[in-house]
């Protein structure tokens, strides 16, 4: 129990999509909050290596859950720039530095180094005595596959494998999601997402775990974990078309609490949910 509770020209999306400029806005919206960014997969953008050097920036609004776990959200308003070269390199406030492409056609994959999400115990009045939880560097790989049309829309298999965050540098994570795309009409594109997020025993500690010496401080009952599955996650986006160059997006994403980390004292809620909307512009 808790101890206490704290011929004829593109279509504008055909352009975009190629331009990576959908999927780029899309990756924000799912990864942009960092307490739940590494619950989520990597995509760069575009399908394959890019004809010119492209960038993107914006701004989103997210209302993101404190900490994995907490009860209560918070509203925030952050920027967003990605730059991506035609040879496949890219950077971005994300996935940090990486390379991507595509080996053969509808398989897009990449690798990047990117930084681990920290936690600190002024986030939540709920983490006090937890200590803090600092970033690092952390790898992953990434890899997106066209599965083809279902139900008039078109599916997709995503992954993304993580290593190197938490307290030890030990901490891992492997997610698989299903992606289903369909247009809503001549401007408006919809995706509805279910993933499943699996994390190691170094991560899960890290991140639910409570150990001797956090229980003394915190007044939380001691929590031990073992790796296995974290969460399931299901997401829904819209995503508005205004130009061949500015999109904006709206989504909500409930994430469910799974195992170890449902059991974990520090879990006050078993559904955390996110919202983000959000304002691209490619350059």
């Amino acid at each position: 129990m808790k101890q206490r509770p704290g011929g004829m020209p593109p279509h504008p999306s055909q352009v975009l999509a190629r331009r990576g400029l959908v999927t780029s806005l899309t990756w924000l919206a799912l990864v942009a909050a960092p307490t739940v960014a590494q619950a989520q997969f990597g995509d760069p953008g575009g399908e394959g290596t890019a004809a010119t050097d492209t960038g993107q920036i914006g701004a989103a609004a997210l209302s993101t859950p404190r900490y994995m776990g907490a009860d209560h959200n918070r509203l925030r308003a952050l920027p967003y720039l990605s730059y991506r070269w035609a040879n496949g390199w890219f950077v971005d406030g994300i996935n940090g530095v990486g390379y991507g492409g595509s080996p053969t056609p509808g398989l897009q994959m990449g690798v990047h180094v990117g930084v681990s999400p920290d936690r600190e115990e002024s986030d939540d009045p709920a983490l006090r005595g937890m200590g803090n939880v600092n970033r690092g560097a952390e790898l992953g790989g990434f890899a997106h596959q066209r599965l083809g049309s279902w139900l008039g829309g078109k599916l997709s298999l995503r992954s993304h494998l993580r290593y190197g965050s938490g307290e030890d540098r030990q901490g891992g994570q492997a997610e698989l999601g299903l992606g289903w795309g369909t247009r809503l009409g001549e401007r408006s594109l919809m995706n509805l997402g279910l993933a499943a997020n699996w994390a190691n025993q170094g991560y899960m500690q890290t991140y639910f775990g409570v150990t001797r010496a956090q229980s003394t401080s915190s007044g939380y009952t001691e929590h031990k974990t073992d790796g296995g599955l974290r969460d399931l996650r299901l997401s829904l986006v819209v995503i508005q078309l205004f130009s061949p160059t500015t999109v904006g997006l709206l989504m909500v994403s409930q994430t469910y609490w799974q195992g170890d980390a449902a059991d974990s004292p520090l879990v006050q809620e078993k559904r955390n949910t996110m919202a983000v909307a959000a304002l691209m512009y490619r350059f």
